[in-house]
């Protein structure tokens, strides 16, 4: 959900006729009343990031945090609240030469193995 902000008025948080803010009243009015919206959007992480593939059957944890809603909410009045109903994560997977996998199996019987994220 992005509408453009006004040049300059970014900082206007005033949602009625008097505010100068175009991009603020046009969100305002998607969401006002409660509407339920989706949205989609790339996770920012070093994980998702990196070069390397991680090896198979490593375990990964995610945990999704929401920020405090007076953070979140642009407001001058009101006691506005986010809420998250409902919340997905899309992971690719790919799938390696059998001969790779072999040579990481027989690595891994030797010595654990430390990957280093970057």
């Amino acid at each position: 959900m992005f509408y453009k902000d006004t040049a300059g008025e970014f900082d206007d948080t005033d949602v009625t006729a008097a505010g100068k803010n175009l991009g603020l009243k046009q969100c305002y009015e998607r969401v006002k009343g409660g509407k339920i919206f989706d949205m989609c959007g790339i996770l920012h992480i070093d994980l998702g990031t990196q070069p390397r593939l991680l090896i198979s059957g490593t375990t990964i944890r995610v945990r999704f945090l929401k920020a405090k809603d007076n953070f979140t909410l642009l407001a001058t009045r009101g006691a506005f609240r986010l809420q998250i109903e409902y919340i997905s994560l899309f992971i690719r997977k790919c799938d390696v030469s059998s001969s790779i996998v072999v040579g990481h199996e027989k690595a891994l019987e030797q010595a654990l193995v430390q990957m280093p994220f970057t």
